[in-house]
């Protein structure tokens, strides 16, 4: 069996204060159980981008391990490209609004996952 469904998940802080901007940004779990009825739960590689950015080569490997193609070496864990800063932050009345609206998704996201993303707790 080929494997070869995988997706890259990860929390983003949107450059706007326009509440539709941050909701579009997506329900993962309506989105990983909507990829599942269509593929085989084992043939599909969700990785998280926070953790891919804190080890890039353990996660590549695993993700071309995943795919069946030959392991990288080393990664420069300092190379980064397109990584964007915001000049400004959620409004803390949209991001109470945001937490109310996602906090049920999240949490179904880590049962579907299979556990919690650190990472994303610090932000939730």
């Amino acid at each position: 069996m080929v494997k070869v469904n995988f997706i890259c998940i990860g929390v983003q802080k949107a450059g706007t204060t326009s509440l539709i901007n941050y909701i579009l940004r997506g329900y993962y779990d309506v989105i990983v159980e909507y990829i599942y009825s269509k593929f085989n739960k084992h043939n599909v590689y969700i990785a998280i981008s926070e953790e891919i950015l804190k080890n890039k080569t353990r996660f590549y490997n695993e993700m071309f391990n995943f795919l069946g193609v030959k392991e990288v070496g080393n990664i420069d864990e300092n190379q980064d490209t397109h990584i964007n800063t915001y000049s400004k932050n959620i409004p803390l009345n949209i991001k109470n609004i945001l937490y109310k609206i996602y906090r049920p998704h999240i949490e179904n996201f880590y049962k579907l996952f299979g556990r919690e993303i650190s990472q994303w707790k610090k932000i939730l």
